[in-house]
């Protein structure tokens, strides 16, 4: 019964290519829309006219495009929602990755600190005046000739002593 109507839907040029590729799929639909209307023998396909068969015809296709999901200009609403990320995933990630970052930024910058000191404690203090070993007992105890200050906190450590000329002798 609706393969009559699809050669109706043919013969009268109605169909689109794609349509007449996918005739079961058509044909299928078309028995469904048939029977909506209550139309179930070829003598009344027939006998219908071609207003009424435009009609049975997009009423397959609304059919048909919303069981593939299809928008009415044609394209696939799955392929687009493939691409959309839903806001409440973008804003957990958000939520989550923000205060990751800055935490590793913090972190990051600590260990550098940590690193800078550890080299800076490991440096020979050669202050003719304070006469430490080390550059970590003259931060310790914050030696004011040696002492690169910033503020109230110890920031360097000069290996230059004061007596040093330029000329790379020393006053003794």
């Amino acid at each position: 019964m609706s393969e009559f109507a699809f050669f109706r839907f043919k013969s009268n040029n109605m169909l689109t290519v794609e349509e007449e590729q996918q005739k079961k799929e058509i044909i299928d639909l078309t028995e469904e829309v048939l029977e909506a209307k209550g139309i179930e023998c070829d003598s009344r396909i027939a006998k219908l006219s071609e207003e009424k068969l435009r009609e049975i015809l997009e009423e397959v296709r609304k059919l048909r495009r919303k069981r593939k999901r299809l928008s009415p200009d044609g394209t696939d609403n799955r392929i687009r929602e493939a691409y959309t990320v839903p806001v409440r995933t973008i804003s957990i990630f958000f939520v989550i990755g923000i205060p990751l970052i800055l935490l590793w930024l913090y972190v990051d910058e600590n260990s550098r600190q940590q690193k800078k000191m550890a080299t800076l404690f490991a440096q020979p203090c050669i202050c003719s005046i304070c006469k430490h070993d080390r550059a970590g007992i003259c931060l310790k105890q914050k030696c004011a000739c040696c002492i690169v200050m910033k503020g109230t906190n110890a920031v360097g450590h000069s290996i230059n002593s004061i007596n040093d000329r330029r000329d790379g002798t020393t006053d003794k």
